[in-house]
């Protein structure tokens, strides 16, 4: 078994391995969608997000974590290069388009009330 001491003089990582392709794929089709529902709920102050992924609806509740996350991936997408924000946009295809909107600014939060946690309760 490969331990993190036996990485310790491997070289860096500079870009992402090919086969985690598939994955930035589903990502781009699946989960991307998914936050920007979460996001829009929550900014409209709804308690559920409904959106459809490959054809299934889905109906969840309103997280405003999720919608933070989303906020947070948008930023650090802007903060990329150019080249760098066409390679990963090519490699994740449809859905990122989602990274390159602008993030909900200030971060989101529940509707008039205090910050929250990923659950959207109350801290």
């Amino acid at each position: 078994m490969t331990t993190p001491a036996d990485l310790a003089d491997a070289p860096d990582l500079t870009e992402a391995p090919a086969d985690l392709d598939p994955l930035l794929r589903k990502i781009g089709r699946e989960h991307l969608p998914e936050l920007t529902a979460q996001a829009a709920a929550v900014a409209q102050g709804l308690t559920r997000a409904r959106f459809t992924v490959q054809g299934v609806p889905w109906d969840l509740p309103a997280s405003p974590y999720r919608a933070g996350c989303l906020a947070a991936l948008q930023r650090r997408f802007a903060a990329l290069a150019p080249a760098d924000r066409d390679i990963l946009a090519a490699r994740i295809g449809p859905g990122a388009e989602i990274l390159a909107a602008a993030p909900l600014d200030p971060p989101v939060r529940a509707a008039g009330g205090p910050p929250t946690d990923r659950h959207g309760v109350g801290r």
